[in-house]
């Protein structure tokens, strides 16, 4: 199961469902608000939460933490370290222009061939 999936006993048959940007009541499974959040540290956030099934009410504390970084920002902010991926989620980036430094393909068509040449005149002011 991954992060935005959540468990249904409705029915009593277990099945699973898809939900997007959404938290679960831990009790009763049900949809829950964030009623409101504050920052623990730079990379823990407090998410203060309400159940909106109205039988169960439950009101909760949550903690979203960040785990580690995938694809590093191109922004770099000095003193801040984040925890790297694992080997096989890191994604590989790989330098501007054609893989290991070749010519370019010679059958790629190139958008800019017209950049140096002068437009079209304008027809507009040909005809007046």
């Amino acid at each position: 199961m991954n992060a935005h999936s959540s468990v249904s006993h409705r029915k009593g048959a277990l099945t699973t469902r898809m939900r997007r940007g959404t938290i679960t009541c831990p009790v009763c499974n049900h949809d829950a608000g964030i009623r409101d959040s504050d920052q623990e540290t730079e990379l823990v956030k407090n998410l203060w939460c309400i159940c909106l099934n109205a039988t169960c009410g439950h009101t909760f504390k949550m903690q979203l933490s960040f785990v580690y970084t995938i694809s590093p920002s191109s922004i770099e902010v000095p003193g801040l370290t984040l925890p790297q991926a694992p080997p096989h989620f890191v994604r590989h980036i790989y330098p501007a222009g054609p893989p290991g430094g070749h010519a370019p393909d010679p059958n790629q068509i190139d958008l800019f061939d017209d950049a140096d040449e002068d437009p079209e005149p304008d027809r507009t002011d040909a005809a007046a």
